[in-house]
């Protein structure tokens, strides 16, 4: 018999790509770049934090990543403030749980 059932919240049983693509670009803006669109944040999220902050940075033109220290520093600020903003169940999961 199972005790206990373990999930992955993020991006799983919530959607959060509109936290995610708020954090990146409240980010980007602090850094003077082009924000990214819904779509592009959606495509380079899966790999880890790091992974998308440097797809970001290309994307907004910094294609050497001389800036991801500094971005990486940034956004673990905003997520932190911006983690849960907007984010809600995907359809069914409440029934479903």
């Amino acid at each position: 018999m199972y005790k206990a059932c373990i999930f992955d919240l993020d991006g799983t049983l919530t959607d959060t790509l509109e936290s995610l693509t708020y954090s990146v670009n409240e980010t980007l803006m602090k850094l003077g770049l082009p924000q990214i669109t819904s779509e592009q944040c959606k495509n380079f999220v899966g790999n880890g934090a790091r992974y998308l902050i440097a797809r970001a940075l290309e994307a907004s033109g910094d294609t050497g990543l001389s800036l991801i220290e500094k971005a990486m520093e940034t956004y673990g600020q905003v997520f932190k403030k911006y983690c849960t903003y907007r984010v809600a169940p995907y359809e069914g999961i409440v029934e479903l749980l």
